[in-house]
Order: C-alpha cells, then structure tokens, then sequence
C-alpha cells in the first residue's frame, strides 16, 4: 500500500499519510443504532400487525439511507464540505419519502440506485453543484 501511494496516488506531493478516522466514533455509533432501530421498528409494527411484510424490507433501505445520512452529515460538518451536508440531507430525506410509498423492495433498490448513479454521473461530468 505504501509503494501504491508513493508510486500512482501522490506522486508529485510525496507520501501523505491518510488520517485514520474522519467520523467521529460517537456519530457511528449513533448511525449504527438508527440502521438497528428503524428494522426493529419495522419488525415490530409487522409483528403488532400494523404494517405488511414489504415494509420491512422498505424499512431496510430507509434505516440504511438514515444511517448514511447521519455520517455524511457529520463528515461534511467535519471537513468543511457542503457537499457532503446536502448530500446527507437529501438522502435521509429521499430515504423517508420512499419508505412511505408503496414500493416492493427491488423497486426501492431501484429508485436509490438510479439516484445515486445519477448523482454520481453529474459529479464525472464535471459539475461543481452541489
């Protein structure tokens, strides 16, 4: 890893060591603990009866997208990038607005990839927008 630095990452700056944690350990314990407690709300409105069988696996995507949120929120307050902060809040909040439509789970494995890709494909074309 280090001759791959060295050689191809930061061949005209020198060898830059990599910090180890950007996060914050508290804020990924508090991440980790809303993707465990929104699919053990979700399993336990299914079990009271109150939602059906597919908003568990909804529940799966809208914890994870919380989740992620809550660390890209945290990173870009971190580091001092924008990006990240929008980037936090919007997934948290696309995350909610698909959870409580009435998707199957392959259908919201759609929707967030399309997003993200989408996402992605603006950042490769060169646009500086948020």
């Amino acid at each position: 890893m280090t001759y791959l630095r060295q050689r191809w990452l930061w061949r005209e700056s020198g060898m830059v060591k990599a910090s180890r944690v950007i996060v914050p350990r508290p804020l990924m314990v508090f991440a980790g603990a809303i993707a465990i407690g929104g699919i053990l709300v979700g399993v336990g409105l299914n079990a009271a009866g109150q939602v059906n069988d597919t908003f568990i696996w909804r529940m799966i995507w809208a914890a994870a997208g919380w989740s992620t949120g809550v660390i890209l929120v945290g990173l870009g307050r971190h580091i001092g990038l924008a990006r990240y902060l929008w980037l936090g809040v919007m997934g948290g909040l696309i995350s909610t607005i698909v959870l409580v439509l009435p998707l199957t789970f392959g259908k919201t494995g759609l929707v967030f990839g399309v997003a993200w890709g989408a996402h992605v494909r603006r950042r490769w074309d060169g646009d500086s927008g948020p």
